[in-house]
């Protein structure tokens, strides 16, 4: 009966063995997945931050370019009212000019 002991106690262990191994690997393997996939998230939070900073800059580039045209607009019909002002002064000049003419 020893022997038949023995063979039982054995199983038991053997069970036990593989059990406690299963315990084991599943604890790795879960562990390995939240590792893969935290650092999939941690790779995609990082291109949307890349996206975010891309879109912002290429905001700002909009809004700079849309100010110096503002700017250079604002110039030309600043330019062009100077000009206006210098014809229409000089034309008043030519007709005093005339009406002096006359007296």
């Amino acid at each position: 009966m020893s022997l038949f002991k023995w063979i039982a106690n054995f199983g038991f262990y053997i069970h036990y063995f593989q059990v406690g191994v299963g315990f084991i690997t599943t604890g790795v393997g879960t562990v390995v997945v939240y590792l893969e996939n935290r650092a999939k998230e941690s790779e995609q939070e990082a291109e949307e931050r890349r996206y975010r900073e891309e879109a912002e800059r290429r905001a700002q580039r909009e809004q700079e370019h849309e100010r110096r045209y503002h700017e250079e607009q604002e110039g030309r019909n600043h330019e062009e009212q100077e000009r206006r002002n210098q014809q229409e002064a000089e034309k008043n000049q030519k007709r005093r000019g005339k009406r002096r003419g006359q007296h």
